[in-house]
């Protein structure tokens, strides 16, 4: 079954659902659909994430390492790369807190990640 035709079935199921209700093999029909649709559209995301190479030299790609091992994302890089620009790294190597005070949605918690 293409992935067209796995979104056609599975909003026929979501009209009936909401109609005259499932079976109890429709509903397991129905989650096996859903959850083969979202695996598929996680592998294309990530494939694409996979893909994607950072070549600036102006240190974007150091930052994006540095907060990838600390487990910060990529929400909170556009927060820092708008607050520091090329010097981002460098001031959060030199004071994580400072991002407290200076960063918009930034707390003591990402603070203390580095």
């Amino acid at each position: 079954m293409t992935l067209d035709e796995k979104i056609k079935r599975i909003n026929e199921l979501y009209h009936k659902q909401k109609g005259v209700g499932l079976t109890e093999e429709e509903k397991e029909e129905q989650a096996k659909l859903r959850r083969d649709y979202i695996d598929s559209v996680r592998a294309n995301l990530k494939g694409q994430l996979d893909n994607i190479n950072i070549q600036e030299k102006d240190g974007m790609e150091q930052l994006v390492r540095f907060l990838n091992v600390h487990g910060i994302g990529i929400r909170n890089l556009v927060r820092l790369n708008a607050a520091y620009g090329n010097e981002a790294l460098q001031k959060l190597k030199e004071n994580p807190y400072r991002v407290i005070e200076e960063c918009d949605g930034m707390g003591f918690i990402t603070a203390e990640r580095p």
